[in-house]
């Protein structure tokens, strides 16, 4: 029996599952480098913690705007945002509704499981995945990513917000990457 098709499959196998590893694992796309832009969004005075997420949403949702054509959808695991307390989160999901889609409030699992999702594709939506490390009172790293199927998603390496006496600031943008 020849080794050369068995070769062939373990090299797919291998690739496929490192492949869905690193998609799993967003960490791992976390880069420590020094972040390349600033944001484009101006925030005023007397910031709160929301508007500065909004702020950093808004940078998502404006990379690769072809991802957002035709959805009607925008789903956020509010649950990930350890940094809001309820009343936080509310405000945040108030306010992503300036993009005229409804928002769903769910992790990506309970969207499948509610037909949302289907085949690892989010045909009428987006799907915001925003993990954050919380570095002190006053500065919190987010690894934001924006997701319409295993193929559609882009995200960036960190966004840092900061706190100053006149609030919340998003104040740094990372690179970009894409899928």
């Amino acid at each position: 029996m020849s080794k050369k098709p068995f070769l062939i499959f373990s090299l797919i196998a291998v690739l496929i599952v490192g492949g869905l590893w690193l998609y799993c694992m967003p960490s791992l796309r976390k880069d420590t480098s020094k972040p390349t832009s600033t944001p484009s969004s101006t925030l005023t005075q007397g910031t709160t913690l929301e508007e500065a997420l909004v702020a950093a949403i808004d940078e998502v949702m404006a990379q690769n705007p072809e991802f957002n054509d035709n959805a009607r959808y925008l789903g956020i695991d509010t649950s990930m945002l350890t940094s809001l307390d309820d009343k936080g989160k509310a405000a945040l999901l108030t306010a992503l509704e300036k993009y005229n889609l409804t928002v769903l409030d769910a992790p990506f699992e309970k969207l499948q499981q509610e037909g949302y999702i289907k085949d690892l594709i989010f045909t009428e939506g987006l799907f915001l995945q925003i993990e954050e490390e919380v570095v002190s009172e006053n500065e919190i790293i987010l690894y934001p990513s924006k997701w319409r199927s295993t193929t559609l998603h882009i995200g960036c390496s960190q966004m840092v917000l900061t706190q100053s006496d006149s609030g919340w600031h998003l104040s740094t943008i990372g690179n970009w990457w894409h899928m």
